[in-house]
C-alpha cells in the first residue's frame, strides 16, 4: 500500500494525520522528503509552509514537480500566510493536483480520501 508523505512543522496537523490510521512516512527535512520521493511512490504529499528544518514547503513542491517529474502526485500545502494562499491558488490554475489548506481547515475532510483507500 502506498503511503502518504508528510513534512510538517505543525504538531497538531502531524498528530491528527498520525492518529488517522493512514500509512504515513514523516520527514523532518526537505532533503529527506525528496530522497524518499525519488525511491518510492506515494499516494499524496502533505507539506506545511515551513518544514521542521526551516525549508519553505513550496520549494519541496517545486522540486518534486520539476526535478523528480512527479506531475500527478497530489500535494496539499498548509499555508500560514495570506501571501502563500494566493501563491498556491495561482499555482492551482495550472496544476490541478495542488491544493492549499490552513490550520483552520476541516482536517477530517482532508484525511477522508486517504483513509478510504487504506481500508
Amino acid at each position: 500500500m502506498q503511503k502518504v508523505l508528510i513534512a510538517c512543522n505543525n504538531p497538531h496537523i502531524l498528530k491528527f494525520f498520525q492518529q488517522s490510521g493512514i500509512p504515513l512516512v514523516t520527514c523532518a527535512t526537505a532533503n529527506t522528503a525528496l530522497a524518499y520521493l525519488e525511491e518510492h511512490t506515494v499516494q499524496a504529499v502533505i507539506l506545511t509552509e515551513e518544514l521542521p528544518d526551516g525549508t519553505n514547503g513550496l520549494l519541496v513542491y517545486r522540486a518534486l514537480r520539476n526535478q523528480l517529474g512527479l506531475l500527478d502526485t497530489p500535494v496539499t500545502l498548509f499555508a500560514d500566510s495570506r501571501h502563500m494562499h494566493v501563491h498556491v491558488a495561482d499555482l492551482a490554475k495550472t496544476d490541478p493536483h495542488i491544493r492549499v489548506a490552513d490550520t483552520t481547515t476541516d482536517l477530517p475532510s482532508l484525511v477522508r480520501p486517504y483513509t478510504a483507500t487504506a481500508a
